[in-house]
């Protein structure tokens, strides 16, 4: 298996073994995306914050797959969110957008969205789309074990 210009002597020999399954091309899911950066300082409350007050919400919303906040900086988040539907996610946002604006907006310095249809997607071996417990990132642990 390709390690992709990694040094694969300094990583565990089962890093590589099974890492990814079959490309999963026929799906209907649409994924929206954010890049958030808050003002200085903020990060860790914003982070807070996102995970007591909006991801409920956003959890209970109609059509929502899994969930994935990936922190890029000491102020700076990126989220994607997996809908089943484009319009179960436009409906979402719409729902959503007075929590996210009470909560994080104090916090905020600037977000930048994105959105559409996904293309493809890699799982680890083994698990299947419908096998994933709701809000569960596709790299999750408890969904595939992979031992990092």
């Amino acid at each position: 298996m390709p390690t992709h210009g990694h040094d694969r002597s300094r990583l565990p020999s089962h890093a590589f073994a099974d890492a990814t399954g079959p490309l999963q091309t026929d799906l209907s899911a649409y994924v929206m995306a954010a890049q958030w950066t808050f003002k200085s300082g903020s990060g860790d409350d914003a982070l807070d914050v996102s995970r007591d007050d909006v991801i409920p919400v956003l959890e209970a919303c109609r059509g929502h797959l899994r969930d994935v906040v990936v922190r890029t900086g000491q102020d700076s988040l990126l989220s994607m969110v997996w809908w089943e539907t484009k319009e179960d996610a436009e409906r979402a946002a719409a729902d959503l957008a007075p929590v996210m604006i009470r909560h994080l907006g104090p916090l905020l310095r600037k977000m930048e969205r994105f959105h559409g249809p996904v293309a493809y997607e890699r799982l680890p071996r083994g698990v299947a789309h419908e096998r994933l417990p709701r809000g569960t990132a596709f790299f999750d642990r408890q969904a595939a074990p992979l031992g990092w």
